[in-house]
């Protein structure tokens, strides 16, 4: 087979995968997807389990509550949220997972060596008896409660992690406005004040946040323009805050008044607005299994 043909052989693969996706197929256990080019927004539920995926390229795709149990990813491109997903003894030989974000993602027993893992988060990540020979971090690379092969538990010593605790004490003690790049896990921010005004919005751009609950917590003014938010909780908050571009995954935001709030170009999956005061008109915002505010259900973009 020439270059040619390959080519079209891919663009048809990729085709054919992404059509049986979106008429809500779901199983794709052991198929041969090898060097398939994926550019699409998100998989949901889907089981790649023991598939060839060997030089793959996912770009920066959502997956959640994926399976990927003992599938070949060796030198494959992987930049992408990956979500409460299974990578239990998968081969990642030479994968490159730069940029990505491993959330309560389970890679017991995976092959890791050599990878790349520079500049990715691992937020309550599982390694346990992850082969880790040779990867390739840097000072970018976060470890969040993560357990390591070892077994211990990893949290990097960095200004980024903080607790609520600590972002109470910096706001309300020390004045501090600028949280840029934080990264928050399991913490309990329910009825917190972080108001900002007009002139001096809180800071909290390009954050993360998992599983923190926000309810009844005063964010008039917050600025959250690209931050990540995956399973919060924000109801009852006030919420006159800058989402734009922001990464909304299993959110709650029923009862919420959103009415101040952007939503530009905000990436939404499996969020609940239902009972919200929002103006969603001119948002661009995108919508995956998430139930608007008059209760309809949208299942794709």
């Amino acid at each position: 087979m020439d270059e040619f043909e390959e080519i079209l052989r891919l663009n048809a693969l990729r085709s054919e995968i992404i059509k049986r996706y979106e008429t809500g197929e779901r199983n794709f256990a052991g198929a041969d997807l090898r060097k398939i080019r994926i550019s699409y927004p998100c998989f949901l539920d889907t089981d790649f389990s023991a598939a060839n995926l060997e030089e793959s390229s996912f770009g920066s795709i959502y997956f959640i509550n994926a399976n990927f149990n003992s599938a070949n990813l060796g030198q494959s491109y992987l930049p992408s949220f990956l979500i409460n997903s299974n990578l239990s003894h998968a081969n990642l030989l030479q994968a490159d997972l730069s940029n990505a974000n491993l959330i309560c993602t389970n890679l017991t027993g995976a092959d890791l060596s050599s990878a790349d893992l520079r500049n990715t988060k691992l937020i309550d990540t599982n390694l346990s008896h992850a082969n880790l020979t040779d990867i390739k971090i840097d000072e970018r690379t976060i470890f969040v409660s993560t357990i390591m092969p070892d077994g211990s538990i990893r949290t990097d010593s960095t200004k980024q992690i903080i607790d609520a605790q600590q972002l109470r004490q910096r706001f309300y003690k020390e004045w501090q406005d600028n949280f840029q790049g934080i990264i928050m896990h399991n913490a309990d921010l329910s009825g917190i004040d972080l108001h900002g005004t007009w002139m001096y919005p809180v800071n909290m751009s390009e954050a993360y946040f998992s599983n923190v609950n926000f309810r009844d917590a005063n964010l008039s003014g917050v600025d959250f323009n690209r931050s990540s938010f995956i399973g919060c909780d924000f109801r009852g908050a006030n919420f006159g805050a800058n989402l734009e571009g922001a990464n909304l995954i299993d959110i709650d935001f029923r009862g919420t008044d959103l009415r101040c709030a952007s939503l530009y170009h905000a990436m939404c999956i499996r969020v609940n607005f239902q009972g919200t005061k929002v103006n969603l008109f001119g948002a661009e915002a995108s919508y995956i299994e998430t139930i608007m505010p008059d209760g309809e259900f949208l299942s794709s973009l």
